[in-house]
């Protein structure tokens, strides 16, 4: 497990729509179990300032996700090869793009906010994934809260570098219910090609 000390030494804090956010998905055939390098990154979780901002085991497509932040890309290659190898990291990293913008300028990436449940969907889209992101977001409302949050399931999207797909689409509600019919929804959505889709509860143990 990475200590302390590697950590500060590694890692170099941004805020959440700052720096270079670098998203990682994790399978169960992965040297190391999803449940252990989650356990292993939990220490270093901060949701304000990273270098991980989220970290949990998934049920789906695949079986772990997490969410980290560098100032730059060289921190965040410092970090890769580092923090996150020693955690049992060692593949299927993509790195954000454009994040979603509602009408007022609200950004809205994927994990900044998210509710009880939330559905994490890697998408290929057939037109241009910027518009495709649009299409998105308008099917679902952007709209957010007083607090911040959002109004509808669409909690944020994101265009991703590398990957083999093309966005990252976070969908959320506080029933699971609810949440797998937007998930069906999202499939049917002009311009979205291909869904992979895991899911997880927020509010157990799993989840930072």
């Amino acid at each position: 497990m990475p200590t302390t000390a590697r950590m500060s030494e590694e890692a170099r804090l941004s805020g959440p729509y700052e720096g270079v956010h670098i998203f990682a998905f994790l399978y169960e055939g992965d040297e190391t179990p999803p449940a252990a390098v989650i356990e292993s990154l939990r220490q270093y979780i901060d949701r304000e300032a990273g270098p991980v901002y989220f970290a949990a085991a998934f049920d789906g497509d695949f079986q772990g996700f997490a969410h980290i932040v560098q100032d730059d890309t060289r921190a965040g290659g410092n970090l890769i090869d580092g923090l996150l190898w020693d955690a049992g990291i060692h593949s299927d990293y993509v790195v954000e793009g454009q994040w979603h913008e509602n009408p007022q300028g609200h950004a809205m990436g994927p994990t900044r906010n998210s509710p009880r449940f939330l559905a994490m969907a890697r998408v290929c889209v057939s037109q241009r994934p910027s518009e495709v992101m649009g299409n998105i977001a308008t099917y679902f409302g952007d709209e957010l809260d007083e607090q911040g949050q959002s109004r509808s399931p669409f909690i944020g999207a994101s265009t991703m570098i590398g990957g083999g797909f093309h966005l990252l689409v976070e969908l959320g509600d506080d029933d699971r219910e609810a949440l797998n019919r937007y998930v069906e929804l999202l499939r049917g959505i002009d311009g979205v090609d291909r869904v992979e889709v895991a899911v997880v509860d927020t509010g157990s143990t799993r989840a930072a």
